[in-house]
């Protein structure tokens, strides 16, 4: 129970809902709903996907937008996308916001010193990130985790066209494109269009002539790594050659 003075207190504070365990008081009673599920550990929110769970059901809304492939929070100065709001705004105030975190390695300027940790680490060469499966390391915590899917299989990212699944919104982005028509690559010396960037790229070897795929059996060389691995079947004998 609380004495009168307590009592006033707590009036003229507005704060009326008491944690039991640390005694910290709020004034709504969902907040401290939340201050509890932090204290125990308590996520009751799960993502049906990826099976990641969450404090509070805003941050699985904003979970779900990844898994979405969507991003409907764009940059109007430089044309940047983002899933979620909260890192559309840390991006926009990189344009406007004061500097100070300087490389000494490259004098590129951050606005932010975890970025500026981040970028160290292409002059350092340090890889935090290893795989325990094949101890790879990587240099960023995101291609990390992309990384990690190549193991368990996973593939949080699904089309909402064909049900097609994929471990990169990149890639499920790319795939989009199949099902909308969408050629933004153009060759400039026949004017054919493709999907891909690297479709492109394959295409340009036609005309160049260029064959960087060379088999190690018997030093064949190839336009796409696609044509390198058929003929590896020849030498396999994983299947046999009708005539």
């Amino acid at each position: 129970m609380l004495n009168s003075k307590e009592q006033t207190r707590s009036k003229s504070s507005g704060k009326s809902n008491k944690c039991e365990k640390c005694g910290k008081e709020f004034t709504r009673n969902s907040n401290l709903k939340v201050h509890k599920r932090i204290l125990c550990g308590e996520k009751p929110f799960k993502c049906d996907i990826c099976g990641r769970t969450f404090i509070q059901k805003v941050h699985l809304k904003q979970h779900l937008q990844l898994h979405s492939g969507l991003k409907p929070y764009k940059c109007d100065q430089c044309g940047k996308a983002f899933a979620q709001n909260r890192y559309f705004q840390m991006h926009y105030m990189s344009h406007s916001v004061e500097k100070p975190y300087k490389c000494e390695e490259c004098g590129v300027m951050f606005a932010y010193k975890h970025y500026l940790k981040v970028h160290i680490r292409i002059h350092s060469g340090e890889k935090p990130y290893k795989c325990e499966k094949c101890d790879r390391l990587f240099r960023h915590q995101t291609n990390f985790k992309v990384h990690l899917r190549t193991h368990t299989g996973d593939k949080p990212y699904e089309c909402k066209v064909c049900g097609k699944l994929f471990n990169q919104t990149s890639n499920l982005k790319t795939h989009v494109k199949i099902h909308s028509g969408e050629k933004q690559y153009k060759c400039d010396l026949c004017s054919k269009e493709f999907i891909t960037l690297s479709s492109l790229q394959s295409h340009l070897r036609m005309h160049s002539g260029d064959k960087p795929y060379k088999c190690v059996f018997c030093d064949q060389l190839f336009t796409k790594g696609q044509s390198l691995k058929s003929h590896l079947r020849i030498h396999s004998g994983e299947k046999n050659i009708q005539m």
